[in-house]
């Protein structure tokens, strides 16, 4: 398989994103393979579209993939091509030095032992008390301090992150389904890698970094079923015309942003 054909492939199918039900579509997708980055992601939904639980084959031994958990790929499927990176030891320090095609199968082209069912759930009421649950999993995940004083309100904000005081203040008059929210996509700017790397940049990119963090919100928010405001549309508004490139960098933004919330929210529900 060439790599330029496949790269091409992806960058179509980044496009395919600036619709709002698309996105939405996309994030519940890339939840699902959480283990893989950003860009395998693209490369298995552009095979795969109903792709759900992928794995590779598996060592002979039975130790890895499929084989591990006593399944079989059925005769005749063919492999979902990804990049894996290819890491050497140099005079003892992993280096990255390049990546390789390699094949995974999706649940779907196997059979065998049956596998819990993946499904996403049906949004629910917010659970009583995960408000300070999640507050409190924050902080101790953290570091952060969290804040519902009325002394640290600024007008009409529902909440926001002073990442130089390490602190996100939630607005005391919400219910606890929005403050749940609200403190989802202030973690979501936490954790944002560009504003991590220069926090500086937030006034002169507003519009992405608020789509990163709602997108993030809504993402670890509805995959464990709880309701929430959905204001994702409204920030899809204002990518106007992006380039391929532009939103794989947002897309990768989010994935990454993602994958440090939601271990917070499970120790929460938990």
């Amino acid at each position: 398989m060439k790599v330029k054909e496949k790269l091409d492939e992806l960058s179509l199918s980044v496009e395919k994103l600036t619709k709002t039900d698309g996105w939405k579509d996309w994030l519940k997708f890339s939840a699902k393979l959480h283990n893989y980055s950003f860009g395998n992601c693209m490369l298995i939904a552009a095979q795969c579209p109903e792709a759900t639980y992928v794995m590779p084959y598996g060592a002979k031994d039975r130790s890895t993939g499929w084989l591990s958990v006593d399944r079989q790929v059925q005769k005749g499927e063919k492999g979902l091509k990804i990049l894996a990176p290819i890491i050497v030891d140099d005079e003892g320090e992993k280096k990255l030095v390049g990546f390789r095609w390699t094949s995974v199968f999706d649940v779907s082209q196997t059979e065998g032992e049956p596998v819990p069912e993946l499904e996403w759930p049906e949004p629910t009421v917010c659970p009583e008390g995960l408000w300070s649950r999640l507050a409190a999993s924050t902080i101790t995940s953290t570091g952060l301090t969290i804040s519902s004083s009325e002394e640290d309100s600024l007008g009409s904000a529902r909440g926001y992150l002073k990442r130089k005081d390490n602190m996100i203040w939630v607005s005391p008059e919400l219910g606890e389904p929005a403050q749940v929210t609200v403190l989802l996509h202030e973690l979501g700017h936490y954790f944002d890698p560009m504003l991590v790397a220069k926090p500086e940049d937030y006034r002169e990119h507003r519009a992405d970094c608020e789509l990163v963090a709602e997108s993030v919100a809504w993402l670890v928010a509805t995959e464990v079923g709880i309701d929430c405001q959905d204001e994702v549309e409204y920030y899809l508004a204002t990518w106007g015309d992006k380039s391929s490139s532009e939103l794989y960098e947002l897309a990768v933004r989010i994935d990454r942003s993602y994958k440090r919330v939601k271990p917070i929210l499970e120790g929460a529900m938990q």
